[in-house]
């Protein structure tokens, strides 16, 4: 087997281990420098700041990887003083004693920010967990009304600034009801999941799709114009063709079709309604024909 290069080897040890050291060599240089006077006994607690400061980000792994080269480079500095000074700073015994309490207080240290980092996580999760359930639908696990409005009026701001176009598609089962009064409400359930499914698998990654409430879902399509939501509206009907639930839809764009979040929800709402006056599976575009008095649709 080929062996590793030494200069490989260096680069995959941790830049923990390199901080470690660099940390803990600056001990005697700052003591021999600045406090010549400074009474060795009192000097090897400041080895237990590399630990502390790897502790913090690593836990326990990183209070073992700082405590290698501290106890390392705080032998070093008795050796040096002992070979190259003749001068023992520290006996033979009170060395190994304060090796044995860097270790001992590293490990208690690395222990305590472990449990810390662990109630931490347990923290996060919750919060996330609570944060999902304020914008996710239970059923279908789209996101909700709330979150759709938000994110659509932050997706009209962001469009507005950038100069770019933003469609929405109002989508409404159907034979929602006809489901729940012949097969029941369970079955209407697992008819809503399956469209909620399609939807996902159907547009881009950077689009929202959400439940609006009952069997109404919505599709937000940012950077996106009026042939686009074309395409994809005409996509999403044929593919709920085969569905129990078929789907209509109607789309609107700003700015074309409004100049804010709410008149683009009431413009693709209205395209919803003439859908559903023309029969099931229709995608209709609203257009609108000078100041939104009246309207006219194009059936897509």
């Amino acid at each position: 087997m080929r062996e590793k290069p030494v200069g490989y080897v260096l680069k995959k040890i941790s830049w923990k281990f390199w901080m470690a050291i660099i940390i803990s060599l600056s001990v005697p240089i700052i003591r021999e420098t600045y406090f010549p006077d400074f009474f060795v006994d009192e000097v090897w607690n400041l080895y237990l700041i590399p630990v502390a400061i790897l502790a913090y980000y690593d836990g326990l792994r990183g209070a073992l990887i700082a405590v290698i080269p501290c106890c390392m480079i705080f032998l070093a500095v008795e050796l040096k003083s002992l070979f190259i000074e003749k001068k023992a700073l520290l006996d033979t015994g009170q060395v190994f004693a304060f090796m044995f309490i860097i270790v001992w207080i590293s490990i208690v240290i690395g222990n305590l920010t472990e449990k810390l980092h662990e109630k931490e996580k347990k923290l996060q999760e919750m919060n996330l967990s609570l944060a999902e359930l304020t914008v996710v639908d239970p059923l279908t696990g789209l996101y909700n009304r709330r979150y759709l409005e938000m994110r659509l009026e932050s997706e009209i701001k962001r469009a507005k600034r950038k100069g770019y176009p933003v469609s929405f598609l109002m989508i409404d089962g159907d034979n929602f009801k006809e489901i729940n009064d012949t097969y029941g409400h369970p079955e209407g359930d697992r008819a809503l999941k399956q469209v909620a499914e399609k939807l996902r698998s159907l547009v881009r990654n950077e689009d929202i799709v959400a439940r609006y409430g009952g069997d109404e879902f919505c599709v937000v399509l940012p950077d996106a114009d009026k042939k686009v939501a074309m395409e994809v509206a005409k996509r999403l009907c044929q593919a709920s063709h085969d569905a129990k639930l078929s789907i209509s839809i109607g789309y609107a764009s700003y700015p074309a079709d409004a100049k804010n979040s709410e008149e683009l929800i009431e413009a693709a709402d209205k395209a919803l309604l003439e859908a559903k006056k023309q029969g099931k599976s229709k995608a209709v575009c609203y257009i609108p024909v000078g100041k939104v008095t009246r309207s006219k649709w194009n059936p897509a």
